[in-house]
């Protein structure tokens, strides 16, 4: 969580440009009310679900770890706001507060765990566990062949955890996640449920389809994104959305942002149909009714 003094940078360019439209304190509350309700929101029901109890590899912890991030720093700008230190808005937050109840507590929201690889995990312990899944494929072999398979299993073992400690180690160290790119058919089979994954990036509408998105539909969703952004130079997007199609892939940090996006224009969409609805006509008690006739 953001720890400093200074206002949380908004998510984009387009929703700052909306943020400082809004005159009124009651407005502008509003806006930092619904972010903060947004985020947690999307936390629950896009994030939480799916990795309770679990640590996450590396395209599922970066796609929690931003998302707990905005949860963090909508609270903190919504503290900033009623604490009145808002940047040109003096004591408006002490006047018009965002209630006490928007600020859950931080626990429900608990940071996403990454995996990484135990220190004290030896070669030895993954060839043992390994020797099985390859002696079922084979018959009967000669002791030779066996000690052979055997140093191979270790040695196999040896480079898998120097590998993948090097990696993970880099990737922590340089921030190398933000470089990262996601292939469809990576997003395509995140989705599904054998995969026990975080899905990467589901359906607006998730009971349609089984909770499954085809690569057609991932390629619309990615066309889509790049064709509404906003706060990049439309020569750019142009040309990221022809990379991401030629090569059916997409920055990590861009399918971050279209995850929030397409969450965010659904919720909305929701919210703005309830409020077009008209309430149900109350009929007159029995009472009521009988003196009328």
């Amino acid at each position: 969580m953001n720890q400093t003094n200074e206002t949380v940078t908004l998510s984009s360019n387009t929703e700052q440009t909306g943020a400082s439209k809004l005159e009124s304190p009651e407005e502008f509350r509003s806006w930092l009310q619904d972010e903060l309700r947004l985020a947690k929101a999307y936390w629950r029901k896009e994030i939480q679900k799916f990795i309770i109890d679990r640590k996450l590899r590396d395209l599922e912890f970066e796609v929690a770890r931003r998302a707990h991030d905005r949860v963090t720093d909508t609270i903190a700008n919504a503290r900033k706001w009623n604490a009145g230190k808002w940047p040109m808005r003096g004591d408006d937050g002490k006047q018009f507060p965002i209630q006490a109840e928007e600020f859950a507590a931080l626990e429900k929201f608990s940071n996403p765990e990454p995996f990484l690889i135990d220190k004290s995990l030896k070669p030895e312990t993954l060839a043992v566990i390994a020797a099985p899944m390859i002696g079922k494929r084979l018959t009967k072999l000669l002791p030779s062949e066996a000690v052979r398979i055997a140093h191979d299993l270790l040695t196999a073992a040896q480079d898998y955890l120097d590998t993948s400690r090097k990696a993970q180690a880099d990737r922590f160290a340089k921030h190398l996640f933000t470089r990262i790119t996601v292939s469809f058919e990576e997003i395509e089979q995140s989705n599904k449920k054998e995969s026990g994954q975080l899905p990467l990036l589901r359906p607006v509408q998730t009971r349609r389809n089984a909770g499954q998105l085809k690569l057609s539909a991932i390629k619309a969703a990615v066309r889509h994104f790049y064709e509404t952004r906003t706060n990049f130079l439309p020569q750019e997007n142009e040309e990221t959305k022809n990379d991401c199609l030629l090569n059916s892939r997409i920055p990590l940090p861009d399918l971050c942002e279209m995850r929030w996006k397409r969450f965010k224009n659904f919720w909305q969409k929701q919210q703005r149909r309830a409020a077009r609805r008209k309430p149900p006509k109350k009929s007159p008690p029995k009472h009521a009714r009988k003196r009328q006739q």
